[in-house]
């Protein structure tokens, strides 16, 4: 099965930025002294940036259609296989979703009091002490869990595909995928009302109702909307499941996400600029409305310029990105722990410096290059014991084959000739 290198490029850079603006804001001290009304424009930008989760719903479900739309041209799984797979990589990036928040996951920023909740071991890092995990983190989304959420609801869909002998077809995919996609992102619009439930029955100790409404609409990552962002991935991936029509649907995927990028941009400019105060309202969802528009192209843009283009010396210079795509839920997973570790090297040489956003910035870009030598280095024994290299292990005690590692170690072949 052949890999889509622009997915593994935009992952590899997708989870570096992660890695950078983890690192750089939510150790800022100075962060409760700065003037939200009128914020620099360094800050505004960066809170923008924060809100990119988007790009990986809309990576993995491209990621998983066009894995299945291949599966099932090659008649190597029923729908019903589909189905399965979709679902035990759900539940799998579910129980990752509690165990990296509660136990390993970064801080929540109180940006007025400065009373930040930890994770249990970041916490223990930074006071020395076990710290006690609200339970109010139970009810958060995070990027695991919006991926997890995607792959349990778009399984269905692509199981009813394959029945309709329709995971070939990009039209056939577009019109129930594209089109329920489309639905979603519009009745997104509801997160603004429904929001105040979230919040209610998480103040209330309303478990089920917290839950439910927790993954619908809370913070920060909810079905609505990424659930859309998915299915256009889903409809994405099975398009670019045709190798004859590659190019075509490329350039078809930029004038789409160009329409939603403008339609998000007049909504933007019209509407007052809320962004940095994180309200559930109209501005938060015409950036979404943008977002979407962006990541098409994007994509559609990576896409192009690596799997149609194919330029061997392209290749060889995006290959680090690659590698570090190809093992990114690891560096996902462990990034906040180290910026931990290094945050209280720190404290301890330099008490204060985390009072300034430019030595932060600069904490952030540190992070950045350690990762990327700690995957070089970690390449050269075929990154043993990460999460991609444990997924390979458990799928073949069931008889069955992951790919999780090819993205990584063909990168590191190709960087290497």
């Amino acid at each position: 099965m052949q890999r889509l290198k622009g997915l593994d490029v935009i992952r590899g850079l997708g989870i570096l930025c992660v890695v950078f603006l983890h690192s750089a804001t939510f150790h800022f001290d100075g962060i409760t002294e700065v003037d939200f009304d009128d914020p620099p424009l360094l800050i505004t930008v960066i809170g923008f940036l924060l809100m990119w989760a988007g790009l990986f719903a809309l990576v993995s479900g491209a990621a998983y259609g066009y894995s299945a739309a291949l599966r099932a041209q090659g008649r190597d799984a029923r729908p019903w296989q589909i189905l399965s797979r979709f679902w035990v990589a759900g539940g799998f990036a579910l129980a990752l979703h509690y165990v990296y928040f509660l136990v390993i996951g970064p801080k929540l920023l109180d940006v007025v009091h400065g009373n930040h909740q930890y994770a249990l071991l970041p916490g223990m890092i930074a006071t020395g002490s076990l710290p006690v995990v609200p339970a109010d983190r139970l009810f958060y989304s995070t990027a695991l869990s919006m991926v997890a959420w995607n792959l349990f609801l778009c399984g269905p869909l692509l199981e009813l595909l394959g029945r309709w002998r329709a995971l070939h077809s990009g039209r056939r995919a577009g019109l129930l995928l594209g089109g329920l996609g489309t639905v979603v992102i519009l009745a997104s619009v509801a997160r603004i009302p429904l929001y105040p439930l979230a919040v209610k029955a998480v103040e209330q100790g309303q478990v089920a109702r917290a839950l439910f409404w927790g993954f619908l609409v809370n913070k920060n990552n909810p079905i609505l909307p990424y659930l859309g962002f998915g299915l256009y991935g889903a409809w994405f991936g099975i398009a670019l499941a045709n190798e004859s029509s590659r190019r075509r649907t490329l350039f078809s995927f930029l004038g789409l996400g160009t329409v939603w990028l403008v339609a998000g941009i007049v909504g933007l400019v019209v509407l007052p600029d809320t962004m940095l105060e994180r309200d559930v309202d109209l501005t938060w969802y015409f950036i979404i409305v943008f977002q979407l528009g962006l990541f098409l192209l994007l994509l559609a843009g990576v896409l192009l310029l690596t799997d149609v283009a194919r330029v061997s010396w392209v290749d060889r210079l995006l290959s680090p990105l690659r590698r570090v795509g190809g093992v990114s839920l690891s560096v996902f997973m462990l990034e906040t722990v180290l910026s931990q570790i290094l945050v209280r090297i720190g404290d301890a040489l330099s008490p204060g410096w985390r009072l300034a956003i430019g030595p932060c910035l600069a904490f952030g870009a540190l992070n950045v290059l350690l990762w990327a030598g700690i995957v070089l280095l970690w390449s050269r024994c075929g990154f043993r014991f990460s999460m991609e290299w444990c997924t390979v292990q458990i799928y073949r005690l069931f008889g069955q084959t992951s790919r999780k590692l090819d993205a990584a170690t063909s990168a590191h072949s190709s960087a290497q000739d």
